[in-house]
């Protein structure tokens, strides 16, 4: 199989749910379907990203002081999602989760933060909004990494 045959999906399809999720005061959503995601930047070659059906996650988790300025929804779907997929496992996807063929690929922190503004980049999020979300994620985010990094016992 070859790298070219896959194609990204649109957008993820979720639904909001709260059975089996962890998101404790924020909403939180199911992926209803399988969903790819070709990541073409940050590696020498393209990193196929698959998640299966049944993942929950809380996409933009925005602070309360912050959201005069910006709401979850505004970060748009793909780079939250996306985001949140690989802070779960702090960067290293499970071996389900590759295609046959695919080496293991392991995203550092700051190549994940980065693939998130990427993505709002190419979404058409506000360069504004992206770097406050961007800026967000680097200062904070580390605690949920470190944790991720703890369950999983990634080294």
């Amino acid at each position: 199989m070859t790298l070219k045959l896959v194609e990204p999906t649109p957008e993820p399809q979720l639904i909001p749910t709260s059975r089996g999720c962890d998101c404790k005061h924020r909403p939180c959503y199911r992926l209803l379907s399988d969903y790819f995601y070709v990541d073409e930047t940050t590696f020498d070659e393209p990193v196929v990203i698959f998640v299966p059906a049944g993942f929950h996650c809380d996409l933009a988790s925005v602070p309360r002081l912050v959201r005069p300025l910006i709401e979850p929804y505004e970060l748009s779907i793909i780079g939250p999602f996306i985001h949140d997929v690989l802070y779960r496992y702090a960067g290293q996807l499970p071996k389900g989760w590759l295609l046959p063929d695919e080496p293991p690929r392991a995203y550092t922190l700051r190549q994940t933060d980065a693939l998130l503004k990427r993505i709002m980049d190419q979404e058409g999020i506000p360069e504004w909004r992206g770097t406050v979300a961007w800026l967000g994620v680097r200062a904070g985010g580390w605690w949920s990494w470190r944790k991720a990094k703890r369950r999983w016992r990634v080294s």
